[in-house]
């Protein structure tokens, strides 16, 4: 009977630093803020319809990369 009771507090302490581990991994995780990366994109006047190939290519290029509009 003295070792099912030397056990248990063991048992209990165990328990408490695994959950103490499991916590603070999780709440670090949940703290890490993804970064976000914006490309603007600066034009003098209004748009013009000449120079709509050049933007298309530079808005496919960007979608190639894994870039998101909007």
């Amino acid at each position: 009977m003295g070792l099912a009771t030397g056990r248990a507090p063991l048992r209990a302490a165990v328990t408490l630093v695994i959950l103490g581990v499991l916590c603070v991994a999780l709440t670090a995780e949940a703290q890490q803020a993804t970064k976000v990366s914006r490309i603007g994109w600066l034009s003098a006047g209004f748009p013009r319809p000449d120079l709509d190939p050049p933007v298309d290519a530079f808005r496919q290029g960007l979608r190639d990369l894994g870039w998101v509009e909007g």
